[in-house]
């Protein structure tokens, strides 16, 4: 798996969430969560994935995920903890992307050749992490 903090998306449902993004961001370092209405990414909100940041990042729970995540996921894990997730690789890639978000704090592309999934190991993805946050400041 590739982890980029300086790359532009390139599938094009990607580009339009950081475009959003960006529009919403305006000149604070995140934009929040109710700034960026389901409207605006009506095109891709079954790929939606949010996530909420627990103790500092020490965790984190899905409050949720769209229903092409969760088929690619082989089960809804929306509600969940992140450190709950049975399979060991993908729990593992899903900490290093937030740990890299949060570290960062700038959006977070992801590109992998296969998935770490049983039975959907032959497929790639790409995606992108971007911070929200609800005071502007902490994500």
């Amino acid at each position: 798996m590739i982890i980029d903090i300086n790359g532009a998306p390139r599938h094009q449902s990607l580009q339009l969430l950081h475009h959003c993004w960006l529009e919403k961001q305006g000149i604070r370092a995140y934009p929040a969560r109710k700034d960026i209405s389901p409207v605006d990414l009506k095109t891709i909100l079954t790929s939606v994935f949010i996530m909420d940041v627990l103790d500092n990042g020490t965790d984190f729970r899905s409050r949720l995920i769209g229903t092409e995540v969760t088929e690619g996921m082989n089960g809804n894990a929306t509600g969940t903890l992140l450190s709950t997730w049975r399979q060991d690789e993908v729990r593992q890639q899903s900490f290093d992307i937030f740990t890299t978000l949060l570290e960062s704090g700038k959006p977070v592309r992801t590109y992998r050749d296969k998935l770490p999934i049983v039975e959907r190991d032959y497929l790639s993805t790409e995606s992108l992490c971007c911070p929200l946050s609800s005071d502007g400041v902490n994500i």
